[in-house]
């Protein structure tokens, strides 16, 4: 156990202290210090994370740096998933400047317009000028499609009924919106391909927002800085309480680490707290300060300070599930070096409304569907008010080659099985057997298809595991699969991606010997087959949202959506993915910059709002006295 100093208390001179360096920490802390506020940026992990050889490079590996750790991931598990066969799975926060997009895949996509009109509180006109204020700054690539997979898949979905609209590339895509933009009804739009790189290089949110500013003086950072609750008092957020981290001395197992506790109170009566810490972690913060539903904390111990029943509801996240071929035709050099996934296509099921899986014909129709990298393919028809969009990424072996040990791990490496040490033995053995030359050829001549549900209905919770360890790990309830449309969506999804496999030319000339589900699930020939196969098989795609939902009303949200003020408490903000009240259709990187940037929006017109008020009132009061 680490060895912890005496508590010290510190007064912090500072307009803002932003808990968090995520992708909306950063963002909203970048846009605060150019506005001339006085910012403290207090950050869990190292502040420039991206200064490690991990992240240095292409993103296509992500599976493997998120579930590696290193000091840029945190790794959690997951409840046992009723869903899923009761399997736990992992849930990566990451740490450090740039949070996870130090470690995730760089995709960047606004989402579809309808989801943020339909469930976010916000105009959508204020949701599109935050996506243009950050595509403004931040360089965005659309990576070459130069392999064979793309091209195939393309013409395998134009034989099943499906058009291409013209290639991503172009400046303006079908339905006349310049890209990047929306993806309209899971249509074009952003393309998959559209990453946060810059000339291939991984780009995080600390590179692009922060590491400019750092220079200015109304800049501070604290880093190696865990916040464990925030302070309040008569109702007010007047500090936070932080255990500090430094090297320790070595012993068996590794560096212990010294940890020290203190306090920073907030200097300014104005001064607030804003909490970007994650989906995860940000209503475990509010749950140990105090924050959350009452039963809840009582059981953990935990002083209530306001009783709020929504604090960790509402959890939501994208479920994939990978399928794999033999290729039957020769793989170019550049199938093997294009980053991660070469193509991707959305589409919208229509879907029955009963509770069980739909038993139809492979055709069970697709009301539209979209190739989104190299090119493209749609319908113009909207999907029916029962519709859900699924996604299919294409991709070869090579992805697989860059990823095992961390598939692995999720898929079979179950926690306490073998321990640290045991757990790294096994991803060494991994590693190794994965860069011999004839496993490498055989993964490498397969292509591979990961099908994802991302309208997504089920829900879960974030809870304390304890009300006095702030180390210890949140308790994470995904509830994947616990909504019956989520699984007829799958099976849709896996209907449509086979029906073009096996019933188009295209298909039958690339596609060969089915590795991936297989034989052993009676080669998912019928629903029940198919369903026992997601549930062993099903893996997040590791974009957690909505904890701490906003809302316009008291009753069903954490934050409030006019100001993502915490209700019933002052001084207290919260700005990241968990404010989120609906998944998008997408990865979740844009939406969080996004939201980043409508939380200083706000915070800004909140501030000079009462500046210009008060300099109002002292006019008329020298006035008056005049």
């Amino acid at each position: 156990m680490a060895v912890a100093s005496p508590t010290a208390d510190d007064t912090v001179d500072c307009d803002f202290l932003i808990v968090g360096a995520g992708s909306s920490g950063c963002v909203l802390a970048s846009r605060l210090v150019r506005a001339g506020l006085k910012v403290l940026l207090v950050e869990k992990g190292p502040a420039d994370a991206s200064t490690l050889a991990k992240v240095v490079g292409r993103p296509s590996g992500w599976v493997h740096q998120a579930s590696s750790g290193e000091g840029l991931s945190e790794a959690f598990n997951t409840v046992p998933q009723a869903g899923l066969g009761y399997r736990e799975l992992p849930a990566y926060n990451g740490v450090g400047g740039g949070g996870s997009s130090n470690v995730n895949a760089g995709l960047y996509q606004r989402g579809r317009e309808e989801d943020y009109e339909k469930h976010w509180p916000w105009e959508l006109k204020d949701i599109e000028a935050s996506f243009k204020s950050i595509e403004a700054e931040l360089t965005l690539e659309e990576l070459p499609t130069t392999g064979t997979v793309a091209p195939s898949c393309a013409r395998m979905l134009e034989e099943v009924g499906f058009k291409s609209p013209p290639r991503p590339s172009s400046s303006r895509s079908e339905d006349g919106y310049t890209e990047p933009t929306w993806t309209r009804l899971g249509l074009g739009g952003c393309p998959m391909k559209r990453t946060t790189t810059r000339g291939g290089e991984r780009q995080t949110a600390w590179s692009a927002f922060v590491r400019p500013v750092t220079t200015m003086p109304n800049l501070k950072i604290k880093d190696d800085a865990a916040v464990s609750r925030v302070i309040i008092e008569g109702g007010r957020a007047v500090g936070v309480e932080v255990v500090e981290s430094a090297p320790g001395w070595w012993w068996l197992g590794g560096r212990r680490r010294r940890t020290r506790v203190r306090q920073l109170r907030l200097a300014k009566d104005r001064a607030e707290i804003v909490v970007c810490c994650g989906a995860f972690r940000s209503p475990k913060l509010l749950m140990l300060s105090g924050v959350g539903p009452r039963r809840h904390l009582e059981e953990k111990g935990v002083p209530v300070v306001v009783d709020m029943p929504h604090v960790g509801e509402n959890l939501q996240d994208h479920l994939i599930l990978a399928t794999s071929n033999i290729s039957k035709t020769r793989m170019t050099e550049a199938d093997y070096t294009e980053d991660s996934f070469h193509s991707a296509t959305y589409f919208s099921c229509a879907l029955p409304q009963e509770a069980a899986a739909p038993a139809g014909p492979p055709s069970a129709a697709t009301a539209a569907a979209t190739t989104a990298a190299g090119s493209s393919s749609s319908r113009t028809e909207a999907p029916s008010p029962g519709a859900a969009v699924v996604g299919v990424l294409h991709g070869d072996g090579s992805f697989l080659v860059r990823n095992l040990s961390g598939l692995i791990t999720m898929l079979f490496v179950r926690p306490g099985l073998f321990g640290a040490v045991g757990r790294g033995v096994v991803l060494a053995v991994i590693w190794v057997a994965t860069w011999l030359t004839p496993l490498t050829r055989i993964l490498r001549g397969t292509r591979c298809n990961v099908m994802l549900v991302t309208s997504v209905k089920s829900k879960g919770t974030v809870r304390l595991a304890s009300g006095t360890d702030a180390a210890a790990p949140p308790v994470i309830d995904p509830g994947y699969f616990s909504h019956p449309q989520d699984r007829r969506a799958m099976l849709e999804c896996w209907r449509t991606i086979r029906r073009a496999k096996r019933e188009t030319t295209t298909g039958r000339a690339v596609f060969g010997f089915e590795l991936l589900p297989g034989k052993k699930f009676n080669d998912c020939d019928d629903d029940e087959s198919f369903l026992k196969f997601a549930r062993e098989f099903c893996l997040p795609y590791f974009h957690p949202v909505g904890t701490c939902r906003m809302g316009r009303e008291v009753q069903d949200s954490v934050v409030s959506a006019d100001d993502l003020r915490v209700h019933g408490i002052s001084g207290l903000r919260v700005a990241d993915a968990s404010v989120a009240p609906h998944i998008p259709a997408t990865p979740t990187q844009a939406m969080c910059m996004m939201i980043g940037d409508r939380a200083a929006a706000i915070a800004l017109r909140d501030r000079f709002a009462k500046e210009q008020v008060k300099a109002r009132m002292i006019e008329t009061a020298s006035s008056s006295i005049n």
